[in-house]
């Protein structure tokens, strides 16, 4: 039972910490996922996991064999951990929500068509388009872009084929 009740606790932890990375630094790798509704269903199975995870973390830690000063503070302070994490993730929710989409395919990789440079728009749903950015996109580990900054008539176009390919945003 103890190291049932330790490898919950510690996958809880683990999950909790994996989920603020992942809204919070995570955000800032040049990583994104490939496809919008993969990256989607990944937010959302994390954001409705994450009080499962605390509340499995409170479970596992109160014990009838500690002090009720010790449960108390065990208590308040997984409490207080749920209160941040749900702040957080409502401050920070853009991923949730938003999502760059090509507007325009501009240049593809001669020997890898998967490779390319595109204008994107950010789409944040029902309130329209807030950014605006120029990036190259490498495939990487099969789900993921990794995402490279570009200016599209600066860079150097040598094994690169123009094709000018509308993306999923006809008219921004």
């Amino acid at each position: 039972m103890k190291i049932f009740r330790w490898t919950i606790c510690s996958l809880a932890i683990l999950y909790a910490l994996t989920a603020t990375f992942a809204i919070t630094k995570g955000q800032q790798l040049p990583y994104e996922f490939k496809d919008a509704h993969l990256r989607q269903e990944y937010y959302t199975n994390m954001i409705w996991l994450l009080p499962v995870a605390i509340l499995a973390t409170l479970v596992v830690t109160v014990r009838e064999s500690f002090s009720s000063g010790k449960n108390t503070l065990i208590l308040v302070g997984t409490l207080l951990i749920a209160a941040l994490s749900v702040r957080m993730l409502l401050t920070q929710r853009s991923p949730l929500y938003a999502n760059w989409v090509d507007v325009t395919v501009t240049y593809e990789k001669r020997d890898n068509r998967e490779i390319r440079m595109a204008e994107q728009l950010l789409d944040v749903g029902a309130l329209g388009f807030k950014g605006s950015r120029e990036v190259k996109l490498s495939p990487f580990l099969g789900i993921f872009n990794k995402v490279e900054p570009v200016d599209i008539e600066q860079a150097d176009k040598s094994g690169w084929v123009k094709v000018d390919r509308a993306g999923a945003v006809k008219h921004p």
